[in-house]
């Protein structure tokens, strides 16, 4: 069996009762109990042209017939004015096909009646006759459903007319759009009735399960209904057009086991991307950043200029006859140029020519030995040495919130003092009136040669001065030599 627990559906057709419009032959029911009988009155009895002995399924109310379908011959010929009412239950496998509930016509085209679903599973009834005419109306909502047994209800009034005709399914009226209302005149169709195809020599049966049909030939109203949706008994009179006494309801049956779980629905449509949240609160500041890694020592300073040499002391003067000749003047300090890298050695200055022999003096008493001639002056003081460039930088640490800069790098070492310049020539001795022969002058000490930023300056300002004593042409050659070699040194 294709299926062991269904829910529930049921349609009732229902005439609109008139005491002058009874078809007391259009009263049945039939439950499809394991058989086609009539229960009501045993007054019409249907065969299954197809399976011969019916085919039956669980059904609404013990079983329904099931892809199958009954034939009934002996129901009188229907007239156009005559009401009617149809109630059943059905149970729809598939859908968006379309398919007979129940119909009393040769074919879909010919006089008769039918209820039937559209491929669009709208409900659609159709009554015409054989001219053409007809009134046909459809529901506007569908049964889509294939997992609940449904109550379907159609009444007709006999007015000939389609407002004459109205739905309800599961005891709810249905809205309905009119197709057709032309017609006129009488039905006269004498076929039989045919539950489950559109005709008895259909293949195409209704595609799922019938139970309960109930056919009446009054007008059932809301009592009935609701008595037949209720499915209790003796809900449709066929004498009587009292509304039934409604019996108060039985307990409710045992509840079937759970039909299997329905397919997954479509994924819903993404929604609306939400909007901006609020800007958090600022992180934790993070930890200082280690300190950057000492800087490179700087580089060694320049070595300092070289000094230029000193000037030549002057010579010690000649020493009288019999005396020892004058000590040479000592010549001035150089200034001390200021402390730097240690300059380069200057180079030596240029010895001081001998003193002229003294005279010779009268022969007498050995004269005393000469005074050793005074020392040159010192040698001007050699330039600054250049100071050494700063280390470069330390590497900036790794950045934190904000890493400490790293430390600024050691302070190049200070150049070395620029060592004395050579010592200058001995003093040159002037010649003294002749007279004994003195002995020679000592030599005077070697200059130290200095040269700083000041020097030609200072040297110009000492040119100057000796410029206004009287020298021999050996002592201006000197002095115009050293001015030169110190404006040398200063354009260096």
């Amino acid at each position: 069996m294709k299926r062991i627990f269904h829910s529930l559906t049921t349609v009732a057709l229902l005439g609109l009762s008139s005491a002058s419009a009874v078809a007391s032959n259009w009263d049945a029911h039939w439950s499809f109990a394991g058989h086609g009988n009539d229960n009501f009155n045993g007054a019409h009895h249907g065969a299954f042209p197809l399976s011969g002995t019916g085919s039956f399924e669980f059904g609404k109310l013990n079983q329904a017939l099931y892809y199958d379908i009954l034939k009934v011959d002996s129901l009188s010929i229907q007239k156009a004015a005559e009401p009617f009412s149809l109630s059943f239950w059905a149970l729809r496998e598939t859908r968006d096909y379309a398919e007979t509930l129940f119909s009393k016509q040769q074919s879909p085209f010919s006089a008769g009646m039918s209820v039937s679903l559209d491929g669009a599973n709208a409900i659609v009834v159709d009554i015409r006759n054989g001219q053409g005419g007809s009134i046909k109306i459809k529901s506007q909502q569908v049964w889509t459903d294939m997992n609940d047994w449904h109550h379907l209800v159609v009444t007709y009034n006999g007015s000939i007319q389609a407002g004459g005709i109205s739905l309800y399914l599961d005891n709810q009226r249905l809205d309905v759009d009119v197709i057709s209302d032309n017609l006129t005149g009488d039905i006269g169709a004498s076929d039989p009735v045919v539950i489950g195809a559109d005709s008895e020599t259909s293949y195409a049966t209704f595609n799922g399960a019938i139970d309960e049909v109930y056919l009446g030939s009054r007008a059932f109203n809301s009592s009935d209904i609701e008595c037949l949706y209720a499915l209790r008994d003796n809900c449709v009179d066929p004498i009587s057009d009292e509304p039934p006494v409604i019996a108060p309801q039985g307990p409710r049956g045992f509840e079937g086991p759970a039909g299997p779980q329905g397919l997954r629905g479509a994924t819903g449509s993404q929604g609306v991307k939400g909007a901006k949240g609020p800007i958090g609160d600022p992180g934790v500041k993070g930890p200082q950043g280690s300190q950057g890694s000492k800087g490179d020592l700087g580089l060694k300073g320049l070595t300092g200029i070289t000094g230029n040499p000193g000037i030549d002391g002057r010579n010690g003067r000649d020493g009288k006859d019999g005396n020892a000749g004058l000590m040479g003047l000592q010549g001035p300090d150089g200034l001390q140029g200021p402390k730097g890298v240690r300059g380069d050695t200057g180079p030596m200055g240029p010895q001081g020519d001998p003193g002229p022999q003294g005279l010779k003096g009268p022969t007498g008493a050995k004269g005393v030995t000469g005074a050793t001639g005074d020392a040159g002056p010192q040698g001007y003081a050699g330039a600054a040495g250049v100071v050494g460039a700063d280390g470069t930088q330390g590497a900036k640490g790794d950045k934190g919130l904000t890493g400490a800069t790293g430390p600024t790098g050691q302070k190049g070492a200070t150049g070395q003092k620029g060592g004395p310049g050579d010592r200058g020539p001995h003093g040159v001795v002037i010649k003294g009136p002749k007279g004994a022969e003195g002995d020679p002058g000592a030599r005077g000490p070697q200059g130290y040669s200095r040269y700083y930023q000041e020097g030609f300056s200072n040297f110009s300002t000492e040119l100057a001065e000796s410029s206004t004593k009287e020298l021999s042409p050996v002592e201006l050659y000197k002095a115009m030599k050293a001015e030169q070699t110190i404006q040398d040194g200063a354009i260096k």
